[in-house]
């Protein structure tokens, strides 16, 4: 019946307390051998489950392997270099420097422009600190309007002179608009 050892000897030591002959061992082992054949067969039943289980399980191991990508080996860090990481650090102070050289090659590139246009204008170079000039701004249209501001407000602009003589000092010219505006506010008074 394919039963193992274990479970005859079982069987027979129950079979023992019950044969008191040996005339009873025939009719004894025909009674259980209806009962030996349900073991076998729920035995057989629970390893056929079993084996399905088995091979359920291996299928399903089976498809997540082959669904899952394998995971690449890691790769150890890249050890620390010295000399590329001074590199890396001398290439970008050299970058800032240049730039910072570039910002004050166009600041007083800038500065000079203004400047000229200033004296172009007859604009005295002490004002020039006074006007906040965007950077975007037109040189000659910004000093166009100061001119004509300053021309507005009675400030008197001349040609210096061609020779001898030099030119007049700034003091003089704002001594000048203060006394005409001095004029202009008496005679106000007086009418």
């Amino acid at each position: 019946m394919g039963l193992s050892r274990e479970a005859l000897d079982g069987v027979a030591s129950v079979l023992e307390k019950t044969i008191k002959s040996e005339e009873e061992i025939e009719t004894a082992v025909s009674g259980v051998e209806g009962m030996l054949k349900v073991f076998q067969s729920e035995a057989d039943r629970e390893r056929t489950n079993y084996n399905a289980l088995k091979a359920a399980k291996e299928e399903i191991e089976k498809k997540l392997k082959e669904a899952t990508p394998p995971t690449p080996p890691k790769e150890d860090p890249k050890p620390f270099d010295a000399e590329a990481f001074r590199a890396e650090i001398l290439e970008t102070m050299r970058k800032e420097r240049e730039s910072a050289t570039q910002n004050e090659q166009k600041a007083a590139q800038r500065k000079a422009e203004i400047t000229a246009k200033a004296k172009e204008y007859g604009i005295p170079e002490t004002l020039i600190g006074n006007f906040a000039i965007a950077d975007d701004a037109n040189v000659d249209d910004f000093f166009k309007g100061v001119k004509q501001t300053l021309a507005d407000a009675g400030f008197e602009f001349s040609e210096p002179p061609t020779s001898g003589g030099g030119i007049r000092s700034d003091a003089e010219g704002i001594a000048n608009l203060i006394n005409k505006e001095t004029e202009n506010i008496v005679k106000s008074q007086n009418k």
